[in-house]
């Protein structure tokens, strides 16, 4: 929960709360409020915590709290939210609406493309990841303690906290954040309302399970799934020239609202959406249950990065460095 220790009247508090149910619209919860359960921790933290003492290249407790966020932080994973690409269709994997219809407001291409730059926005922070990461070691390969933090938690406002830790932890948590919100957000995992005609208010669903091989970010070049969507959405609906998400000559497009699956409550495997979308045929457990998945799955690519770039020594003192709360006593 957010504490407003400066908020003077109440007027600054709706403002506030404008903001947050504003927030809520682009991508699974990063807070508890307003219909929230800060799902984007949730599924992080199932992803990527030690479940075992004997556990190799999970998140030790204190830098998962900052990877994912805790009570009264958003975290690497929540950030994009309050910063500058909340309104961003990249960042949260929407703006890629189509229907196959001969008058629907936008075409198929410009759908794709904006589905390929939220993968190519993962890409970016996943090299970002990667390029930070040399910076933990000094030319002997021993920790500099200068780039990881001690007394001072990651900071994650932009441009704040320039550790390279903290940096890492920022890169991975916003490709994290777009990953999860796939799933939330297009129709991969969807099924459609079997007892109403397909159209705009109930968009077709591709029925998948688990991840996206599209979103497998070791393959350079991967097959674009065929009738992939997501809903409008993000100010760029607004400043592409085809009309917002209600479209040109009022034809209006598959928007956020009726697609989303973002709010519920995640339990593996029995998740149970809030949104109408997400209620069902349990959309809502596909997507919690794909998107952690995936969470996994883009660690593990970076894991592998790290090691094929900087070789085994280097590449397993870097993932030791990123995952311990005590790094300079653990990673020796």
């Amino acid at each position: 929960m957010l504490h407003c220790k400066f908020c003077k009247n109440a007027f600054v508090i709706n403002i506030l709360l404008v903001w947050l149910a504003t927030s809520n619209a682009f991508a699974f919860g990063t807070v508890s409020l307003l219909g929230q359960n800060t799902e984007h921790e949730r599924i992080t933290r199932i992803a990527l915590e030690c479940k075992t003492i004997e556990q190799l290249n999970c998140f030790e407790p204190r830098t998962l709290d900052s990877l994912a966020g805790k009570k009264g932080t958003f975290g690497a994973v929540g950030a994009p939210d309050p910063g500058p690409t909340l309104f961003r269709f990249f960042a949260h994997c929407s703006g890629g609406d189509f229907l196959p219809t001969f008058d629907y407001p936008r075409s198929k291409e410009k759908a794709r493309q904006a589905l390929e730059l939220c993968r190519k926005y993962m890409i970016y922070h996943l090299n970002g990841a990667l390029t930070r990461s040399e910076e933990l070691l000094d030319e002997q390969g021993n920790l500099k303690t200068t780039e990881i933090p001690k007394a001072f938690p990651c900071g994650f406002a932009e441009k704040v906290d320039n550790r390279a830790k903290c940096q890492i932890l920022k890169h991975l948590g916003a490709m994290l954040h777009a990953a999860q919100d796939f799933y939330a957000h297009s129709n991969w995992v969807d099924i459609a309302n079997q007892n109403e005609p397909l159209g705009r208010f109930n968009p077709p669903g591709l029925e998948k399970r688990g991840p996206a091989p599209w979103l497998n970010l070791r393959i350079s070049d991967p097959e674009f799934p065929e009738g992939l969507i997501s809903g409008c959405g993000g100010i760029d609906a607004v400043t592409d020239g085809e009309g917002g998400c209600t479209g040109r000559l009022g034809k209006k497009r598959v928007d956020h609202a009726t697609l989303n699956k973002d709010n519920g409550d995640v339990v593996p495997g029995s998740s149970v959406g809030k949104t109408p979308r997400g209620r069902l045929n349990n959309n809502f457990r596909f997507a919690v249950d794909a998107a952690i998945e995936d969470t996994s799955d883009k660690w593990q690519t970076l894991i592998e990065l790290l090691i094929a770039t900087y070789g085994e020594a280097n590449g397993h003192k870097m993932i030791c460095i990123i995952v311990s709360d005590d790094a300079e006593t653990t990673c020796k």
